[in-house]
């Protein structure tokens, strides 16, 4: 009788070279998940390294006893208005009521002539007050105008930008804040006495640099606080916040995924039940279904780049007179708006949510469309109320991971026309925008210290969005998957 079955040595032999190989693949696995946690951990540190710190900060006042010798922090607004009044010039009064209450868009000829109760953004006018004119109101009035029309909490924002500027003069990361304390305090010292001072300056600037170090505060300060997300955009380091940022992150998320999603997921039903159905007999309707298949495919590794491309030449120009809202509006026609953004964005993760929903698609059991179809179902009632629903979670899994490519994606949206800079936050499709990534981009392209530090603290919004928002899909799909297995 022929055996093909080894000897009992030669099989001991083959089972130990067998696990031996297994070992060493174990062992390089667990290596490479090792070394990847390591460095994950690593960039982690090294952000919240510049997230926390020492700072050296300069007052050109002291909040603490500024309101007749008390804190700026829960003084009344009448008292914070005549701080104000006591230490700006009149042209800054009119300045400040016409940004902060009036605003800047009121018709002119309403502040050259009339009584201000004309002004319609000006809510609350005292009695004494209805019968002047914007130029005719002394500082007293401009004071008592901001008083009756502003919060405590706004005009002590003003009074701590406007009065107390509040100004870092270097910053320190956490390990030197923590571990090289000593080398902090030298260098206070070695910038009052001028060493390390620009040469570039000036000898009266060197003498006021020495003097803003000599009074400068050494302080413990985390550069992400709930300041960060209530300040929107600014040039100064102290006034910065991402509020815009983040307004126009969620806007442009929200209506990718709402375009995505539908798409990809109907995409993926065609090909997988309608496509390939035996129905569907010409072979030009095959040829066509697997040139789209393949082309999808292929699209999944397209540079975003070219995504951002196409969306400026399509979206942004071509058909710029929708995505700017001119049809609705009658404005001039940009095509750089949240719209445009979210239409490339959605391009960019379309390929992605396609090929996931078809896998997912094509893993239910055939059992299950046949048994529908033997209780009298139709195609489309079978795909809706049995395939869909089975397949689900594999579906929701292909719209995390497209949601966490579209979180991070910047130059699509610098091609299109996101601002670098944004004054106001966007309140619509057809706003004006940027998003958190492009916001961390610009600081960490500036030669500040203190706008680097921002970066960081940017970085680690942009990680809790991105965790929040996965943590939600994630819920999602589990919660049907226990429905399906129930």
């Amino acid at each position: 009788m022929t055996t093909h079955m080894p000897d009992d040595s030669a099989f001991k032999k083959q089972l130990a070279v067998r696990n031996s190989r297994s070992a060493r693949w174990q062992m390089f696995f667990l290596a490479a998940t090792s070394a990847g946690i390591v460095m994950l951990a690593i960039l982690l540190m090294s952000i919240l390294n510049q997230v926390f710190g020492l700072v050296a900060v300069y007052q050109l006042a002291d909040p603490n006893t500024l309101v007749n010798g008390n804190p700026v922090v829960a003084a009344s607004a009448p008292d914070l208005a005549n701080v104000l009044k006591d230490n700006l010039t009149k042209g800054k009064m009119q300045a400040l009521l016409l940004n902060t209450v009036i605003g800047k868009d009121v018709d002119r000829a309403l502040l050259s002539g009339g009584a201000i109760t004309q002004i319609p953004t000006l809510k609350v006018v005292p009695a004494d007050l209805t019968t002047k004119g914007f130029t005719e109101l002394t500082p007293d009035d401009l004071s008592a105008l901001l008083a009756a029309n502003l919060t405590s909490t706004q005009l002590e924002a003003i009074v701590l930008e406007q009065i107390v500027k509040q100004e870092v003069l270097q910053s320190w990361n956490f390990i030197d804040s923590v571990f090289n304390r000593g080398a902090v305090e030298q260098t206070v010292q070695d910038r009052i006495a001028g060493v390390g001072l620009s040469p570039t300056l000036s000898a009266d600037q060197q003498k006021e640099a020495k003097d803003q170090w000599q009074n400068a505060t050494i302080e413990w300060r985390s550069w992400l606080n709930i300041d960060l997300l209530e300040k929107s955009m600014s040039a100064t380091a102290t006034d910065a916040g991402v509020r815009g940022a983040l307004v126009g992150s969620i806007w442009v998320l929200t209506l990718t995924m709402g375009i995505a999603a539908p798409l990809g997921i109907g995409a993926a039903i065609y090909l997988e039940e309608y496509a390939r159905d035996s129905n569907y007999r010409s072979k030009w309707i095959q040829r066509f279904n697997t040139v789209i298949e393949i082309n999808i495919r292929n699209l999944a590794g397209v540079p975003s780049i070219i995504y951002g491309l196409l969306g400026l030449a399509i979206f942004a120009r071509a058909l710029g007179f929708f995505t700017s809202g001119q049809v609705f509006t009658g404005e001039e026609a940009t095509g750089r708006t949240i719209l445009t953004a979210s239409l490339t964005l959605a391009l960019v993760i379309l390929p992605v949510i396609i090929i996931n929903a078809q896998e997912a698609i094509r893993a239910v059991p055939k059992s299950i469309r046949e048994a529908s179809y033997g209780l009298g179902a139709t195609k489309w009632q079978t795909v809706s109320q049995q395939v869909i629903p089975a397949a689900l979670p594999g579906i929701l899994t292909g719209i995390i991971l497209s949601l966490s490519r579209a979180v991070g994606e910047t130059a699509p949206l610098i091609v299109v026309g996101a601002a670098v800079f944004l004054s106001q936050d966007p309140s619509g499709p057809f706003s004006a925008f940027t998003t958190l990534p492009i916001q961390i981009f610009n600081w960490a392209a500036l030669p500040s210290d203190q706008f680097r530090n921002l970066s960081s603290a940017a970085i680690i919004i942009l990680l809790i969005m991105l965790l929040a928002l996965n943590a939600i899909a994630i819920v999602v799909r589990q919660r049907y998957s226990r429905r399906l297995q129930g």
